[in-house]
């Protein structure tokens, strides 16, 4: 498995998982994370990885 961000979300993606960047909006608490696209920040974050249409629709 990977030994950073990159290489974690490369092997995830080689599995054919998404990543989803899992924030404290309360709007919008996924935010999907294209594998070409990285959350910059100092602190550190939490990503959710899920297969494709896996995703439970959250809409009351």
């Amino acid at each position: 498995m990977g030994t950073n961000e990159t290489e974690l979300r490369e092997f995830m993606d080689s599995l054919k998982y998404e990543a989803y960047l899992i924030t404290s909006d309360e709007i919008n608490q996924l935010v999907q994370l294209p594998i070409s696209k990285y959350y910059q920040t100092s602190h550190v974050f939490n990503v959710l990885f899920t297969k494709p249409n896996k995703m439970i629709n959250q809409e009351s």
